[in-house]
């Protein structure tokens, strides 16, 4: 029997609380764009779907340890 994946937490990134999402155990970077804006760059080894996470999009950790950017973020 497969466990069942639950989400155990979730995050937005707002541009403003890179304290609390670089504490994020998948988080390995952030760089800044030519406009200033910061980018999450993510361990491809944790996570479901891309590695970028930009201003707006939810991080969501899983019950398998293992994260996923979800984006309403027109520039996708």
């Amino acid at each position: 029997m497969s466990k069942e994946r639950k989400i155990i937490r979730q995050i937005q990134f707002t541009g403003k609380n890179l304290n609390d999402v670089f504490t994020l155990s998948c988080v390995k970077s952030i760089i800044k764009t030519e406009d200033g804006s910061p980018i999450l760059i993510l361990d491809s080894r944790m996570v479901v779907s891309t590695n970028v996470c930009l201003v707006g999009d939810m991080l969501r950790e899983w019950t398998d340890e293992r994260w996923e950017v979800c984006s309403k973020n027109p520039q996708r």
